[in-house]
């Protein structure tokens, strides 16, 4: 069994010692929190205004072993929490691991195929809610794969984000397929 990590993590002042290195070394801080832990996030954002923070996973909302309703103000809380991240500029979002058994889809506990339109239905709520939230300019698409295979295929995933967002212009596009990841990690062209 793997060890969990103490709660609030993020506000130990252990952890901060560490943590102010980050941005004296030129580097970013990528984390995979809870939607209940954006708040603990959003105040280390605050304490270290010069360091970037990915939150990875788009914050996983938790809807695991819910039913209609607690999934719908788990949305919410999450929504919620993802504004008051976003209220801090250097704090991006990768719009990721949503293949994870933790947001509570159960695509992972089946055995047909799951194509990339019902992917898209599914997902589409929370990725278009974290672009609108965090802008096109501060959101990265990503995979999370192998471990998103458990919901579905490399390609029906990558074909589902592509379809969310099929209206969105040529310039947030390349935001959100590869320019923001190429500026947040200094990726040179």
């Amino acid at each position: 069994m793997p060890n969990r990590p103490p709660r609030g993590l993020l506000l130990d002042p252990a952890f901060r010692a560490g943590f102010r290195h980050l941005a004296t070394r030129g580097l970013s801080f990528d984390t995979g929190v809870f939607h209940h832990q954006l708040p603990e996030l959003a105040d280390l954002a605050d304490a270290f205004p010069e360091t970037t923070i990915i939150v990875n996973h788009c914050g996983l909302a938790v809807g695991m072993e819910m039913d209609a309703i607690a999934r719908a103000n788990a949305f919410d809380e999450w929504r919620n929490a993802m504004l008051e991240v976003a209220r801090r500029p250097n704090v991006v979002c990768k719009v990721s691991g949503l293949g994870l058994p933790f947001w509570g889809f159960g695509f992972e506990n089946r055995s047909d195929p799951i194509g990339y339109k019902e992917l898209s239905i599914t997902w589409a709520p929370y990725v278009l809610t974290t672009i609108e939230i965090f802008g096109a300019d501060r959101c990265m698409m990503g995979s999370n794969y192998p471990v998103d295979g458990r919901s579905g295929g490399f390609v029906p995933l990558w074909n589902a984000l592509k379809y969310i967002v099929r209206s969105a212009s040529a310039e947030e596009k390349a935001a959100l397929f590869h320019g923001t990841a190429m500026r947040i990690y200094r990726i040179p062209l």
